[in-house]
């Protein structure tokens, strides 16, 4: 990899996997297909995210490779993958889409200051299981363990999603879509599932 090339010579202190772990992490984010810190590392054997994310830090600094060529991790990025990996409904998944493109919108990005493009796209896919009757089934543990975000992280961007979806000039809602109203709140997929 000409990445893991010139990189190399900055990333002497670090074993030779923990620097191919960041170079792929890099050329992810520039090939636009990206993946979190956590699937790299769980892909990679003997790392930690955190030396990981060190040596993705050094290797960009190093190689002056422009935020530009990287463009910003989005919530609309995931929500391919994640619906996928959830064996959502085509209807589930088209909001879902839908809903993480409103997200990724640079006018809204106040209300996500904070936090994380995952955590705002599996909140997305708590949102759409609230609002689709084919995807109801879908608990706040579920979705974590199939995105790597965490259910407090989940809840969190879930609650913001609420308040935006309940604005008077909320969009997240399409007109193609009509809500089966499933009555799901924050919490309560931790509820039933500690109850279980």
């Amino acid at each position: 990899c000409e990445l893991y090339r010139d990189s190399h010579v900055h990333l002497r202190e670090r074993k030779v996997h923990e620097a191919c772990a960041a170079c792929i992490y890099v050329a992810c984010r520039i090939e636009k297909c990206p993946r979190t810190f956590k699937e790299i590392t769980a892909a990679s054997r003997d790392t930690h995210m955190v030396i990981i994310m060190r040596c993705f830090k050094t290797i960009v600094n190093k190689l002056n490779i422009k935020h530009s060529s990287m463009d910003t991790v989005k919530p609309s990025d995931y929500m391919d993958r994640f619906c996928s990996s959830l064996r959502m409904s085509k209807v589930g998944t088209k909001l879902a889409k839908h809903i993480a493109d409103i997200t990724s919108d640079k006018s809204k990005q106040h209300l996500w200051d904070g936090k994380s493009p995952v955590s705002i796209a599996a909140a997305t896919i708590m949102l759409v299981s609230q609002l689709c009757q084919e995807d109801s089934g879908l608990t706040v543990n579920t979705v974590s363990s199939h995105t790597g975000a965490s259910t407090s992280a989940i809840r969190s961007a879930w609650a913001t999603l609420q308040k935006e979806l309940n604005s008077e000039s909320s969009r997240l809602v399409p007109d193609w879509f009509t809500p089966q109203s499933v009555k799901k709140e924050p919490g309560e997929g931790m509820k039933a599932e500690a109850a279980a």
